[in-house]
């Protein structure tokens, strides 16, 4: 397993944790929504967040996609954006709060924030994103 691996894994291990913990069973940021996360390399945030778009009724495309990949990959190390949307997911109206921290110059640790439902779905999409890639 390569560093890289070793380092996705137990950062969904952990993000997974955070998601069936103790006490409500999620972790919750200030504004109320729930946290989904995950350390991806640069060639994989945009594949992985097509499949966030296919979670979604509306709000979030495939032209944001190739937008936010392509700034990504502008982004300095080190550093942090927000990005936000609000999006339609299973009839429901809400946010989707993206946070990217630019860990390496071509790792961003990807944080998601929306309600517990889509939430929880974009945590079981990473964690399959990555069985399916082979990380």
């Amino acid at each position: 397993m390569t560093t890289h691996q070793c380092r996705s894994a137990a950062f969904l291990v952990l993000s997974g944790l955070v998601l069936s913990g103790c006490g409500s069973g999620t972790r919750r940021s200030e504004s109320g929504l729930q946290e989904a996360s995950a350390n991806f390399d640069l060639q994989d945030v945009e594949p992985f967040l097509t499949r966030v778009v296919a979670l979604l009724d509306s709000g979030f495309t495939s032209t944001d996609v190739k937008d936010l990949a392509r700034t990504l990959a502008a982004q300095p190390a080190k550093s942090e954006r927000r990005y936000e949307y609000t999006v339609i997911a299973g009839g429901t109206r809400g946010p989707l709060q993206i946070l990217v921290f630019m860990d390496d110059v071509d790792s961003p640790d990807i944080t998601f924030f929306a309600d517990s439902g889509l939430a929880a779905r974009i945590q079981a999409a990473a964690k399959q994103y990555f069985v399916d890639v082979g990380k």
